[in-house]
């Protein structure tokens, strides 16, 4: 996308992709291997292509828990117990919602 992309916008630091990665990258989860291997790949390919698309600013993000539908597998139970037990630990005090 970004290499493709980068035809449409003015090569200049003006001009930006941004990145989402997770926290798995850093911190293992049980049974998340194959999202850990994306996330954390996120990482090396948005250093290089920064280096391939400059003077265009490559970022990557990593924003924490948001409530999106990757928790439609967990039971409702499970995901409330997940979501306090992340409100209680992030500064904002309130897990992340897509809008």
């Amino acid at each position: 996308m970004a290499k493709v992309g980068s035809n449409y916008l003015n090569k200049s630091p003006e001009a930006s992709f941004v990145f989402t990665t997770g926290s798995v990258a850093d911190r293992p989860i049980p049974d998340w291997t194959v999202v850990a291997s994306y996330a954390s790949g996120l990482h090396g390919m948005v250093r290089n292509l920064a280096v391939d698309l400059k003077p265009i600013r490559v970022n990557l993000i990593s924003p924490g828990p948001v409530d999106t539908e990757i928790w439609k597998d967990f039971t409702e139970e499970q995901k409330q117990a997940f979501f306090k037990n992340v409100t209680e630990k992030v500064p904002t005090g309130h897990m992340a919602k897509r809008k």
